[in-house]
């Protein structure tokens, strides 16, 4: 899996939307999937996502594993305290945000279809 597929499959939402889950079990509906950010920074910029009973609007990270989050050192560069919404193939830990709070993470691996899975995997 390549990070950009990922990118692809949030951009494009080609994912089982139904009942959204958080990886600590909040609701999330997604309004908009955010513009797809070219330069450094987020990967999604101005996305609009609702977890729970609140409407948040700002930016979304994507990494293949969750763990890449602290490996790029994301939690000490400015450009990442606006995240909304953490997306990730494979979640294998809580990450937190620049102020020490878990960051709300979506994990897409089991939401995607067997067949693009096998493709996206080769």
């Amino acid at each position: 899996m390549k990070e950009e597929i990922l990118q692809y499959i949030w951009k494009f939402q080609y994912y089982n939307n139904n009942e959204l889950q958080c990886t600590n079990g909040d609701s999330i509906l997604v309004i908009h999937p955010g513009t797809q950010n070219s330069n450094q920074g987020p990967d999604f910029k101005e996305a609009r996502i609702k977890i729970n009973d609140t409407l948040w609007a700002g930016n979304v990270e994507l990494h293949i594993n969750s763990s890449h989050w602290n490996l790029h050192n994301h939690s000490a560069d400015n450009n990442y305290n606006n995240i909304i919404l953490h997306i990730v193939w494979n979640h294998g830990e809580e990450i937190k945000d620049v102020n020490g709070n878990n960051l709300p993470t979506l994990e897409l691996q089991s939401r995607v279809s067997n067949y693009c899975s096998k493709s996206i995997n080769n």
